[in-house]
């Protein structure tokens, strides 16, 4: 897990980004569509990366992107 600069968001919740081996799930989650981006600043360090996956996963009809409009 990586921490950015807060540990929790103001709500409560715990923030972090999480690794497993050299996979990034947090953006495995959205480019599948099984998760929607939220920045939470200033903790946006993935987030350019993240957005560019989300639009693949729209523009693809991925996961919630192709059950919801």
């Amino acid at each position: 897990m990586e921490k950015n600069l807060d540990d929790l968001d103001k709500y409560g919740r715990i923030l972090r980004y999480i690794w497993v081996d050299d996979v990034f799930i947090n953006e495995f989650l959205v480019r599948q569509g099984y998760a929607k981006i939220m920045k939470i600043p200033p903790d946006t360090k993935y987030a350019k990366q993240l957005e560019e996956v989300e639009i693949e996963a729209r523009e693809g009809k991925r996961g919630i992107w192709g059950k919801c409009k």
